[in-house]
């Protein structure tokens, strides 16, 4: 490629970079949404309250792990569910009976920590109102 030729494809590259530079200073960049912050979890928040399955699976699952050794985790939950639906109803009513005690203790657990909160905050309130009198 002669020189002049050079020149042609130099000229271009050299408009290109004022183009570029000057779209560079309108530019704005990407545009950015508002997003939802993760609201954290109060570590001394109680654990939820289990349904009578669950209840019924901690007390099965180790039965059914030793009498199917190899099974996966799908293997065992499948288990578990056909176990509950064909247990009869005394046994289902035993773990509902443990299922809402635990819901009692649910409520009663966050009923007190809703309260503690209440407290610590209208305290921080009020040594905010002392601060500023």
């Amino acid at each position: 490629m002669t020189s002049a030729e050079k020149q042609h494809f130099s000229d271009m590259a050299t408009q290109d970079r004022a183009r570029y530079a000057k779209e560079l200073q309108s530019y704005r960049g990407p545009r950015i949404r508002n997003r939802r912050r993760k609201t954290r979890k109060d570590p001394r928040a109680p654990k939820r309250a289990l349904s009578a399955f669950f209840w019924f699976c901690s007390d099965e699952r180790p039965k059914v792990r030793t009498a199917n050794p190899g099974a996966s985790v799908g293997k065992i939950a499948r288990e578990l569910g056909s176990l509950w639906a064909s247990s009869d109803q005394q046994v289902k009513d035993k773990y509902e009976k443990m299922a809402v005690q635990d819901k009692l203790r649910y409520e009663q657990v966050s009923i007190i920590l809703y309260f503690e909160r209440k407290k610590v905050i209208t305290e921080s309130l009020e040594q905010l109102v002392d601060i500023r009198r």
